[in-house]
């Protein structure tokens, strides 16, 4: 978890720097989708909790998604449809976050 605390404080301080410079909402939005993921993707994978790291991972998510100007996405229950499941499983499994940035980018383009 510290290891964890010191790299998200990092790429937090970067991704600001960067949404900061950035006009087109488009790449503000995977930016933040991309920080989304990383955290709540990572929470999933080191499961530091006994019971709500999915929960947590879903308000992290919300969090970085509403530090960036965007709407917040989850709400307390697990998304429906196949996609999170799948992208939540190669997050925790093979610390693979390429599909909840996936997930997260196709869910706010809707």
């Amino acid at each position: 978890m510290a290891r964890f605390s010191m790299t998200l404080e990092s790429v937090t301080t970067d991704t600001d720097d960067f949404v900061e410079t950035q006009k087109s909402p488009e790449v503000r939005l995977k930016a933040a989708a991309q920080i989304a993921a990383l955290a709540a993707g990572t929470i999933i994978q080191i499961h530091p909790f006994l019971n709500g790291n999915g929960r947590m991972a879903r308000f992290t998510a919300n969090f970085f998604f509403d530090r960036y100007g965007f709407r917040m996405p989850f709400f307390i229950d697990r998304p429906s449809g196949a996609d999170y499941p799948q992208a939540y499983r190669a997050a925790m499994r093979q610390g693979d976050f390429v599909p909840l940035f996936q997930y997260f980018v196709a869910l706010m383009a809707t």
